[in-house]
């Protein structure tokens, strides 16, 4: 078992604080505390806590051992009063959690009065059995702990424990960081990092789906009759590709499955759409080899519109080899609009004469028809949301420092379930840089406006080339009016933190920590926004820490939420370029300069294992929740620094989870 506490502050009598505690234990049958008992006496004239789970229901009892060797009574039938202000508890992943609180000195002669010094703590329990009067089958003594070793921080709010029965946050486990990645930047890497990049859950995930294809596989070789190993192995293969054509299109939904059961987000989901267009190629390609053989006397037929179609899956394996070239990485990330053109079309090729090939209406259609009804359901709610409803740009800007062009829009509705401010982006179209093209943009802030319509910024880099930011940046400094800017349209806004950062009321807060670089502070710049809403702010603000790494302090400029200074947010500015004598003057005409503020580092990055075990020391320090939800978001050479120091900082006095904003697309 394992026991937690927290000391708080009592809002009725400031002498008199209040002891929240919490118990893990691991066995079905009763857990027993006692406090303050005598050396070596055990539970001998001790106060005790005895808890025990029945259908899932939890009972915790105030009561008291008079001797040794005697089953401990109820206070309330013994004499004494039920002191515990509230209890609560319950069966999560298999263990037995308790929570109570009690004041240091409730004024009862049966339980402990604590006092800044140590006192002795014994424990018990039973595996199975949960009658107050069976006899332990483990116990202990002599557990020496000083429960008010450390100041109260926060005030004790009624309901606070009744509201959850986990004596301290354990919902994240599947969002652990399990390996380091490579560090270095050479030809491959970066696919041999999207393994190792996987978190346990989706290790699950991915475990449970390769079972599947397992039992598939089977099933087609053990199905075909014919006693041709080429033409079993064929039929094997063939049902592996219709396995994953089931599930190709659930991961680029937008409000996809894996979200809802595991909590991957959309971002992180679409490797695993790529993961299953390029299986299916693989298989379509094992089997095309297999067929090829069966057939080595009749390769004619092979290319042929006859029986089963066969030449339709030769044209649907050269189409999705063509979808998946424009795939890659080069082409996708910065080619977007390229990689989009392409791959509409050549999906609807490739799933069509994939379908007419071997009967695949027969085959094929009816098990993948779930997942294509999902998909028209999830464009046509795009596009009725995202193109039906007007979308009006009231501002377009350039800043040649920063290289950034900044957007305001303005709309009645963006989408369902979501807050923009909570790190989301959205696909924005702009007639006048491109008649067919949509591109994705980060919010970087929003607000509400007294018209009921959502006003929110974004902040676009420009990139080199007749890239779609490029064409943006060269409208924006045109200086054209923006009543000339027709049929804009927003689509989303999209997004998940697949780590907690907002704390349900009453919960205890993390320690959030976002470590950015250049453009990549705009989701940062938005969930700052949104910390600023009063309920994230009662009692007790969030701690926050930014690390933003920037070329020049133009990019800083941007972000207004992330360059205000307040008592909760410490902020550490990298910049790694040189600032000109000339832009100096300017600065400091304008009044912008920084160079007496000590948040600026020049001419040097941060090293993110010393500066996250500098915040896991602060943590320990205060007696914060241990557990630190880190933002990452920049280019990938960054990101995998940091992912490896959350690794290497990671321990049981401080666990750092991380979630990291790549724009998987």
């Amino acid at each position: 078992m394992t026991l937690y506490w927290n000391v708080l502050k009592n809002p009725s009598d400031s002498t008199n604080h209040i002891l929240e505690f919490g118990l893990i234990c691991v066995n079905a049958g009763y857990c027993a505390i006692g406090f303050d008992h005598p050396l070596d006496k055990g539970m001998n004239s001790i106060d005790t806590m005895f808890a025990y789970t029945i259908s899932g229901t939890a009972y915790l009892k105030d009561a008291y051992c008079k001797t040794k060797h005697v089953f401990p009574t109820i206070d309330e039938l013994s004499g004494g009063t039920n002191d515990y202000l509230e209890t609560n508890g319950g069966v999560i992943d298999g263990q037995y959690h308790y929570r109570w609180s009690r004041k240091v000195n409730t004024g009862d002669s049966q339980d402990a009065t604590f006092k800044n010094s140590n006192v002795y703590v014994s424990w018990a329990y039973h595996t199975s059995l949960t009658s107050i009067g069976a006899t332990h089958s483990e116990a202990g003594q002599n557990v020496q702990v000083n429960f008010l070793a450390n100041s109260p921080t926060e005030t004790y709010l009624s309901g606070m424990i009744y509201n959850s029965s986990s004596p301290y946050p354990t919902d994240s486990s599947n969002d652990s960081v399990v390996t380091k990645l490579i560090p270095y930047d050479f030809l491959g890497v970066s696919y041999i990092n999207m393994f190792l990049d996987l978190t346990v859950g989706e290790m699950i995930v991915i475990s449970v789906y390769w079972a599947l294809m397992v039992i598939w596989f089977s099933y087609g070789v053990v199905n075909q009759a014919d006693p041709f190993i080429p033409r079993k192995i064929s039929s094997g293969y063939v049902q592996m590709i219709i396995l994953n054509y089931i599930f190709l299109f659930i991961p680029v939904t937008r409000y996809n499955v894996l979200q809802a059961l595991f909590g991957i987000s959309f971002e992180r989901s679409l490797k695993f759409h790529k993961w299953l267009g390029f299986m299916i190629f693989g298989f379509a390609t094992g089997h095309g080899v297999t067929e090829f053989v069966s057939f080595r006397d009749n390769i004619p037929y092979m290319f042929s519109a006859e029986d089963q179609f066969p030449l339709f899956g030769i044209i649907a394996w050269l189409s999705l080899g063509l979808l998946l070239l424009f795939s890659f990485n080069p082409i996708r990330r910065k080619l977007y609009e390229l990689f989009l053109v392409f791959h509409i079309p050549l999906t609807l090729v490739t799933v069509t004469f994939s379908i007419i090939h071997g009967e695949g209406w027969i085959n094929l259609l009816p098990y993948m028809g779930f997942s294509i009804i999902l998909m028209v359901i999830d464009w046509a709610l795009r596009l009725i949301i995202g193109f039906g409803i007007p979308t009006k740009l009231t501002q377009i800007s350039y800043d040649e420092d920063s290289e950034v062009t900044t957007c305001v829009f303005e709309k009645r509705f963006l989408t369902f379930f979501h807050d923009p401010n909570h790190a989301h982006y959205v696909f924005v179209y702009i007639p006048q840089v491109s008649i067919y093209q949509l591109h994705p943009m980060t919010i970087s802030s929003s607000v509400k406006l007294e018209n009921g319509n959502h006003q929110f910024i974004c902040h676009i880099k420009r990139m080199e080339g007749g890239t779609w930011a490029a064409k943006l940046a060269q409208l924006a400094k045109s200086k054209k009016m923006v009543s000339e800017y027709y049929g804009v349209r927003v689509e989303g806004a999209y997004g998940n933190l697949s780590i907690p950062f907002f704390a349900k009321k009453n919960d205890q807060k993390r320690t959030i920590v976002f470590i950015v670089a250049g453009i990549g502070a705009t989701p940062c710049n938005a969930i700052l926004t949104a910390l600023e809403d009063p309920k994230y702010n009662d009692p007790t603000p969030y701690k926050v820490y930014v690390n933003f790494t920037m070329r020049n302090e133009a990019t800083l400029a941007q972000m207004s939420k992330i360059m205000q200074q307040k008592p909760n947010v410490e902020c550490s500015f990298y910049v790694t370029g040189v600032k000109s004598v000339k832009k100096s003057i300017e600065l400091m005409e304008k009044g912008q300069d920084n160079s007496e503020d000590k948040r600026f580092v020049r001419g040097s990055r941060p090293n993110y294992v010393e500066y996250l075990e500098k915040i896991k020391s602060q943590i320990i320090q205060s007696k914060s929740l241990e557990y630190v939800s880190v933002f990452a978001c920049g280019p990938s050479k960054m990101m995998n620094a940091v992912h490896n120091a959350v690794w290497t900082c990671s321990d049981s006095s401080c666990r750092f989870e991380l979630h990291k904003e790549e724009f998987e697309f």
